[in-house]
């Protein structure tokens, strides 16, 4: 590993760091505060989103009720995936080519074609059927 891809692994470990203690003290806030973010889309629209219930679905995790955050939103654990999937390349990039890209290998791409039919199915889904 050269200097420079050294220098790049520390910053994005500082950014994790930062972004893990921004998120849990954000879920802990709302948790214990009762204030919730409101989704822009079901605002507008009244339909839920895709990503409806995934704050619920995290402040749940956080309290270790798995159950719950199952029924909030079922393909939460695919949204929170395929997250960390593009969080992960993303950081990779940064710290191989020094820039920061989402440029998945062309052997990968059905991941991004898999998640996008899932969650627009999803979107569909939860709407005709109401949950």
């Amino acid at each position: 590993m050269s200097a420079n891809e050294k220098k790049r692994l520390i910053k994005t470990i500082a950014a994790t760091l930062a972004l893990i203690t921004i998120a849990v003290s954000a879920g802990l806030l709302m948790g214990y505060s009762g204030v919730r973010i409101p989704c822009i889309f079901n605002v507008i629209t009244g339909l839920n989103c895709p990503g409806c219930g995934n704050t619920r679905a995290v402040l749940a995790l956080l309290r270790l009720d798995f159950s719950r955050a199952f029924s909030v939103n079922a393909l939460f654990p695919v949204e929170f995936g395929y997250i960390l999937y593009i969080y992960g390349l993303l950081c990779f990039n940064y710290i191989k080519k020094g820039k920061v890209s989402f440029n998945s290998p062309p052997s990968w791409r059905w991941i991004d074609i898999t998640a996008l039919v899932l969650i627009v199915g999803w979107g569909v889904v939860r709407n005709i059927f109401g949950w």
